[in-house]
């Protein structure tokens, strides 16, 4: 589950040894992950609709349970419905098992989907895709796999529905990602994140400065609870858990509303603490020095 990943067969997630992997390293480890960027979201004033929600790739339902504890935390209800895809039935018997612990209310409905083929279309009002489509590969000749895939996701969008992705913060998943926000944004889609406004085109892409991903403290998410196995796979595995680190984009057909107040304007660091140069982009699309350092994807109040 490694570094040699590549060499698992397919449908891992059916068998016991690979599942059980899984279980201990990847799903605490990107349990936060959601949570965290949805807090980001409401710090721009941007909370999305829930009542209908599709998990697609979703394994052991790590993303619809990062969803149920920020929506517990806010006082924000359930959805009433949770439809999960993968191809694993091990894994979403076991998500729905977990999703039914915590909201017994929420309907929940499992498909096994082999993606780019998708079941008849429905409306979701919110869409989640963590770590899918790095599956594929990446690098430019993935992409139109990727794009394929994602047109058939979008088709299950409601007309003020949300698409959340998240995937690895290596290099080229990463860019990938960030082709993919500008030609969605040319598409009409509006960009919540992580961008501090949709401003026309990636300035990282454009002026070739690097990839954009998030890496927030691991220590942030310790009094929310994510972080009660970090020691054991530590000592396990020889290894420090001290960032959170994963790429995201966050894209809406809603519009923007008028009538709410925004909050003060916001830019987003680009580099980490330990940069030489220290950037974040601006809410005008530029790339700017940062007044000081900051983790990748802080946001940054401006006065």
């Amino acid at each position: 589950m490694g570094p040699e990943r590549g060499r698992r067969p397919d449908n891992y997630l059916n068998q016991e040894a690979y599942f059980s992997a899984y279980l201990a390293y990847y799903f605490p480890l990107h349990l936060p992950e959601l949570y965290w960027v949805l807090d980001q979201a409401k710090k721009r004033s941007f909370v999305p609709t829930f009542k209908r929600v599709l998990d697609v790739g979703s394994g052991p339902g790590t993303l619809s349970l990062s969803l149920l504890f920020w929506l517990q935390k806010e006082n924000l209800g359930f959805p009433e419905e949770l439809v999960l895809w993968d191809q694993s039935e091990k894994a979403l018997k076991f998500a729905k098992e977990k999703v039914k612990t915590i909201s017994d209310k929420t309907r929940v409905r499992f498909e096994k989907v082999h993606l780019p083929r998708t079941p008849k279309e429905e409306p979701f009002d919110l869409i989640v895709m963590g770590h899918v489509l790095n599956e594929w590969g990446a690098g430019p000749r993935f992409r139109e796999k990727k794009q394929a895939v994602l047109k058939q996701v979008l088709q299950q969008l409601s007309p003020e529905g949300s698409l959340i992705i998240l995937e690895p913060p290596l290099r080229e998943p990463t860019l990938d990602l960030m082709v993919i926000r500008d030609e969605l944004q040319q598409a009409g889609y509006r960009i919540v994140g992580p961008c501090p406004q949709s401003f026309t085109g990636c300035p990282l892409l454009l002026d070739k400065l690097g990839w954009c991903y998030a890496q927030p403290p691991r220590a942030q998410f310790k009094d929310q609870g994510f972080t009660v196995f970090d020691r054991h796979i530590e000592k396990l595995l020889s290894i420090k858990l001290t960032q959170q680190s994963f790429s995201y984009l966050w894209v809406t057909r809603k519009k923007e509303d008028p009538t709410v107040k925004k909050p003060k304007e916001v830019a987003i660091s680009v580099t980490d603490r330990n940069a030489p140069r220290k950037l974040m982009c601006i809410d005008t699309g530029e790339i700017a020095n940062s007044p000081k350092a900051y983790f990748r994807g802080e946001n940054i109040p401006i006065d």
